[in-house]
């Protein structure tokens, strides 16, 4: 694993401070000086907006350009107890929220498309970061929103342009500095979501 691309999303709605673009920017710093053992990589970082149609195209022009081996795209989960590794990605807009284009989800029988899946063996991955004592879990629903439409868009990419990209989507929790008001919604401390990730990104950067 030559390149890694860490993407994260803005702010909306609720959430004050993305969790996922905080991590995406740390985690490519620490991959890129090599403050992760085991890896050495080209590492850089994306932000992506909470939209239907812009994320999709943020982030095929940066595929495009970087092409790296590896994507890890990272959005918040804001109700989770622990990462989720997502499997699928359905492309279905099913969510009532408007992102932040204000464009709402559109119903689930509207022109379906094909689920897309990560070619990672997600299940042996959390695995082993659950066997070191990280909260992850694997996930096979990553929901209605602009989390999923992006996840079906980059792979969707993938495909099409025939990258070697290897990619997968990391559903965050909420952290300490999520929330303006966090009435006591369950969040996840920064620092043991990163070394989480360092983790992932350890146990992505064995496999040839």
């Amino acid at each position: 694993m030559n390149s890694v691309m860490v993407s994260g999303f803005s702010n909306f709605g609720e959430v004050a401070d993305n969790p996922s673009l905080r991590l995406a920017h740390r985690l490519a710093q620490e991959i890129a000086t090599g403050a992760i053992r085991t890896v050495m990589a080209d590492a850089s970082s994306l932000s992506l907006p909470v939209s239907y149609a812009r994320a999709g195209q943020v982030l095929e022009a940066a595929l495009t350009l970087s092409q790296p081996d590896l994507l890890l795209m990272l959005g918040v989960a804001q109700t989770a107890a622990e990462l989720r590794l997502e499997t699928t990605a359905r492309g279905v807009r099913t969510a009532h929220a408007a992102d932040s284009d204000g464009t709402a989800g559109l119903p689930s029988e509207i022109e379906l498309p094909e689920p897309l899946h990560t070619t990672l063996d997600a299940v042996r991955i959390a695995e082993r970061l659950a066997g070191m004592g990280h909260p992850v879990t694997v996930s096979h629903d990553a929901g209605g929103y602009v989390c999923d439409s992006t996840y079906h868009a980059a792979l969707n990419v993938i495909h099409r342009l025939g990258l070697k990209t290897q990619c997968l989507f990391v559903h965050v929790p909420a952290d300490e500095g999520t929330f303006a008001e966090p009435a006591g919604r369950p969040v996840v401390r920064f620092d043991v979501q990163l070394a989480a990730l360092r983790a992932l990104v350890a146990v992505l950067a064995e496999a040839p």
